[in-house]
């Protein structure tokens, strides 16, 4: 397989025997191209999440029993390795929404006037970006205390040469010229890092961190930290990045 955007095939051999090139693949739940926009992955759970919605919606028959088979069984696939988002495309991210727009909207009825937004409130939902982007600055703060692993972590300055105002506890970032770099999750999510507030960044405990950060994206603060315009609509999809 090829990563970029220009085509590429090149004939390898092995043993004599031509090496197959392949245009995609699937590993471990993920269908990735050489593009790595994961359209493919995206065009995947969507087909197995509206398929288990009919099968809910068809054979159960209350509000609360077809809501917790949507927890358990549907939201689990649409955010299956929840960091391979950063670099899919807006319209596929869209895509992914739509399918619990439409599970909700078929949970409340059609005379329902409630938006998006409104009817994931009435429901105790939420919206898959604001998981996506929640569950994403969780894995990041795992990640750089050793909690978790990842291949490219970050560098957190603890004490930083220049003391600039809430500089303390930030990511080291570099710039890419190339855009399917400036997409990648460390990249993306280090300059989220960067600017949530200092008392989050400095969290001694992973219990603390959880607490904090679930109630600040919960605050009205969110669309000012994610430098969205002060309208609801501008809640309706998320930003692009997330």
């Amino acid at each position: 397989m090829h990563f970029g955007k220009h085509p590429y095939k090149p004939r390898l051999h092995l043993n004599e025997c031509i090496v197959q090139t392949l245009e995609s693949v699937h590993d471990l739940g993920i269908n990735y191209t050489g593009s790595l926009n994961f359209e493919e992955h995206a065009s995947s759970i969507i087909s197995k999440s509206r398929r288990l919605i009919g099968f809910i919606m068809k054979n159960f028959f209350t509000t609360k029993g077809k809501l917790t088979l949507y927890k358990i069984c549907v939201r689990p696939t649409l955010e299956y390795c929840s960091f391979v988002f950063s670099n899919m495309n807006i319209a596929d991210k869209i895509r992914v929404e739509d399918v619990q727009r439409r599970f909700a909207r078929q949970l409340l009825g059609c005379n329902s006037n409630l938006d998006y937004t409104d009817r994931c409130k009435h429901l105790s939902l939420e919206p898959l970006w604001h998981r996506r982007l929640k569950h994403n600055l969780i894995f990041l703060y795992k990640a750089i205390y050793g909690l978790s692993f990842l291949t490219s972590c970050p560098t957190i300055t603890h004490d930083p040469a220049y003391r600039l105002r809430n500089n303390a506890y930030t990511l080291l970032t570099v710039k890419h010229q190339k855009q399917m770099r400036c997409k990648f999750f460390t990249v993306r999510y280090s300059l989220l890092w960067n600017r949530l507030p200092m008392p989050i960044r400095n969290c001694d405990t992973f219990t603390r961190f959880k607490k904090l950060i679930t109630l600040f994206l919960d605050s009205k603060e969110l669309q000012h930290y994610l430098e969205l315009p002060p309208t609801d609509e501008a809640l309706y999809y998320g930003p692009p990045s997330i």
